[in-house]
């Protein structure tokens, strides 16, 4: 690129910039409604379990994120990609993204919903949303800063990005034969993944493994 087209497109956007310093701006009114969802979510991001809140829009925005990250990456890193059970791992130099196989059979909607049955004595439900293609739950001690959050998939929309620079990954398999597969953030949070045979299920939280897993087994159809 010469030097006086690169001092062309410079005067260019100086003047775009000048231009947009001229407008007058307005002063807006918020509305008492807006006002009030704003200090709603303010509230929200002060919680530990907001990392692992996932409504329908915001789990869109994080798929999508992560397909941009994917793509920037592809030209740089080679992902390796693994087959474990029923899920798809393609791991990166610092992330990992995990799918789930095709299968044709499984509900494209949730057409049952299921809960934790059996939860640790001091929690309850705190948040809760629902959408054609998932469950979000989130279930908060007030004693000492505990938090489960119970999300429900379709196998289709499975789609959930972990950091591999910091995170273990194991398998546990309890009494019946259901495979679990848990991610260890070594922060004093974990996750559990399964899938029950026609959905996608994933608890989140900071207790220990074992109790972890007692929530997971006591996860039943509503």
């Amino acid at each position: 690129m010469s030097s006086n087209l690169v001092t062309a497109l410079q005067r260019s956007l100086d003047m775009e910039c000048n231009s947009i310093n001229e407008l007058e701006v307005s002063e807006h009114e918020f509305s008492a409604g807006f006002e009030k969802k704003m200090k709603k979510l303010i509230h929200r991001r002060e919680k530990p379990y907001f990392q692992f809140i996932c409504t329908a829009g915001r789990r869109a925005a994080c798929v999508a994120g992560a397909l941009v990250v994917i793509s920037a990456s592809a030209f740089s890193v080679k992902a390796v990609r693994e087959s474990v059970y029923d899920f798809i791992e393609n791991n990166f130099s610092d992330h990992q993204v995990v799918t789930v196989k095709d299968d044709e059979e499984s509900p494209t909607t949730i057409e049952n919903e299921y809960q934790i049955t059996k939860l640790p004595e001091g929690f309850k439900q705190t948040e809760h949303y629902t959408s054609d293609v998932g469950i979000y739950s989130v279930y908060s001690s007030q004693d000492d800063n505990k938090f489960i959050v119970f999300e429900q998939f379709t196998k289709q929309t499975y789609n959930v990005s972990f950091d591999n620079e910091h995170t273990t990954v194991e398998n546990i398999t309890d009494d019946n034969g259901q495979i679990y597969r848990v991610y260890d953030h070594g922060n004093g949070e974990c996750t559990f993944v399964w899938d029950n045979g026609k959905y996608i299920m994933q608890i989140s939280g900071n207790l220990n493994k074992d109790e972890m897993l007692d929530l997971c087994r006591s996860t039943k159809m509503k």
